[in-house]
């Protein structure tokens, strides 16, 4: 079994080109609500994807380097 954390990594890459294109076409880019809302979100995706891997690492004693693709995306996540 593998878990990545690339659908959160996808989502956020999606959201930013959005961003980007609303803020070339009417200069004033989405609702700032609207971002508090989806980064809600996207950090309790990528929360849960992280304490997933977490269980799978520690109890099933899985794939070592999944904890540092997890430890990395925690890691972005709290920096940003």
């Amino acid at each position: 079994m593998r878990i990545t954390n690339t659908h959160q990594l996808v989502a956020a890459a999606i959201w930013n080109i959005a961003e980007f294109i609303t803020l070339c076409v009417n200069r004033r880019g989405i609702h700032p609500g609207a971002h508090i809302g989806l980064d809600l979100v996207l950090s309790l995706a990528l929360l849960s994807a992280a304490a997933v891997s977490f269980y799978i690492i520690g109890q099933l004693g899985q794939n070592p380097l999944l904890g540092k693709y997890t430890a990395a995306a925690v890691f972005a996540l709290f920096a940003a």
